[in-house]
């Protein structure tokens, strides 16, 4: 079988993107492909993260083509390197990773568990958030071992055994500081998400964490928890 040529397989991709632009964010209106890429990005993470090399990539297909009564002549070959990084662009837009990726046993506690229970969790497990549930089972909070030894730090003599949770969070300085996402968010949203959260009071402080659940619901099993150092790479 003959191996596809470097321009086929850019331009066949480049085809896929444009359409993917109309059908997908343009509901099927006509627009230029650098004026779809200008306007999609002001609302997509995703095509705004990559926006300047599709720029490019729109200029190197224009000089790549020759267009004479519509009849595409090729007359330029990009270089294999151009090839991949544009399909490996291309793929993330049109199939982006999504958050459910990273979908793992989340350690919580409750509201009324002495909080032995969240310091042993973060000991054994090597975390550092622990969502909190109320006992209809939502999360309302998030703690760490910050917050923990802020705690300690306050009151002279105290139990683990006996203190509680609730009685922890009193001394937890940014409350509510996460958000609860849909496990098909993709990961440039998240990382997004995170970002926006920087702005926001407190300014210059990320979420705490992101938490996943099937739909972004509160009451819903936790299915995930993402921290900002698994997300950097997307930033």
């Amino acid at each position: 079988m003959k191996t596809p040529l470097n321009s086929e397989v850019f331009l066949s991709t480049f085809n896929e993107l444009e359409k993917h632009f109309k059908n997908k964010l343009f509901r099927g209106s006509w627009k230029s492909f650098k004026q779809m890429l200008k306007e999609g990005s002001r609302n997509n993470p995703i095509i705004w993260q990559f926006k300047e090399e599709l720029f490019e990539f729109t200029d190197l297909r224009n000089a790549i083509v020759h267009n004479r009564n519509h009849d595409y002549q090729v007359i330029a070959e990009p270089h294999d390197f151009i090839v991949k990084r544009f399909t490996f662009i291309s793929n993330q837009i049109m199939n982006p990773k999504k958050v459910e990726s990273f979908s793992k046993k989340v350690f919580t506690c409750l509201l009324s568990d002495n909080i032995a229970k969240p310091l042993e969790l973060i000991h054994k497990n090597l975390i550092s958030q622990v969502p909190v549930l109320n006992h209809k089972l939502e999360v309302v909070e998030l703690l760490n071992s910050g917050t923990i030894a802020y705690w300690l730090a306050a009151n002279n003599s105290v139990s683990t055994e006996t203190a509680t949770v609730e009685e922890v969070l009193i001394h937890k300085e940014n409350k509510g500081n996460f958000q609860i996402i849909p496990q098909k968010t993709t990961v440039y949203h998240a990382a997004e998400t995170f970002k926006n959260s920087y702005k926001k009071v407190p300014k210059d402080k990320y979420f705490d964490a992101l938490l996943i659940t099937k739909n972004g619901v509160a009451s819903e099993k936790l299915s995930g928890i993402i921290v900002l150092s698994d997300i950097a790479e997307y930033l």
